[in-house]
């Protein structure tokens, strides 16, 4: 990150535009760090795995689904940190003990791809309706 001292970080953080890959690169650092025993970054880890399942099941119960509920793992950070996905799953499992979680079938590209091409025939179709 360049800092020399902790607090320089705040400052990098809240007040200058903070790039996706070097936060990726953060969540590897955190990783490592946890491995090797570090209780602070496995709390880091494990709390963003239970938000992850807090947000999963949050949909879905607003979807009125609890049975049968599907979640894909997909995310870089639940395929590369098995604590994150430890987490996740553990916390999945007391929200929503009846939910599966399975491997994603594609990429996200194809699924941005679909996205895109749903949206595209909409617009074709005459629907000028924001989404998402």
């Amino acid at each position: 990150l360049g800092v020399t001292e902790f607090s320089q970080i705040p400052r990098l953080l809240y007040l200058e535009p903070l790039q996706a890959t070097l936060i990726a690169q953060l969540s590897h650092t955190v990783q490592v760090v946890a491995e090797k025993g570090d209780r602070v970054a496995s709390q880091i880890l494990d709390r963003a795995g239970c938000e992850l399942a807090i947000g999963a099941a949050t949909l879905a119960e607003r979807l009125g689904s609890y049975e049968d509920f599907v979640i894909c793992d997909s995310g870089s950070i639940l395929q590369k940190c098995t604590m994150v996905l430890d987490a996740f799953q553990r916390q999945l499992q007391l929200r929503l003990p009846a939910a599966t979680i399975h491997p994603p079938v594609f990429d996200a590209l194809y699924g941005a791809y679909l996205l895109g091409k749903r949206r595209l025939t909409s617009l074709n179709e005459g629907d000028t309706s924001p989404s998402c």
